[in-house]
């Protein structure tokens, strides 16, 4: 299964008119860690990829962190019945991570399907 048919999402309104949304995850090919001049610590991730399709829409960022693991979900949500044209778009933002201060230690921060493994 690729990461695009992973988080595959049907969500159906319960009105008239319903509205089935799918989520389409980021392609995700590099994930660059760095340490922020702040304290507490603060990391900021530099992810680069691309949107498997051109349709227009925005991109939604969650995180959230269990113990020594970051994870971070990109991804876009629209209507399963538009049409998008079939062309790959580039991707690249910035990301402060979240969470309770980071002590000296060993990571696993996960972008989507890309893994990154930090030492603090």
């Amino acid at each position: 299964m690729n990461s695009v048919s992973k988080f595959i999402k049907e969500m159906a309104l319960g009105q008239e008119g319903a509205v089935t949304l799918v989520r389409v995850p980021t392609i995700i090919e590099q994930v660059k860690a760095g340490l922020m001049d702040a304290y507490p610590v603060k990391v900021k991730l530099h992810v680069s990829g691309y949107q498997p399709d051109g349709c227009r829409v925005p991109v939604q960022i969650e995180q959230w962190r269990q113990g020594r693991k970051l994870v971070v979900q990109i991804y876009r949500e629209f209507d399963v019945d538009e049409v998008c044209p079939a062309n790959i778009v580039p991707f690249e933002t910035g990301i402060t991570l979240g969470g309770a201060d980071f002590a000296s230690g060993d990571y696993t921060v996960v972008v989507n399907d890309y893994v990154l493994n930090l030492t603090l």
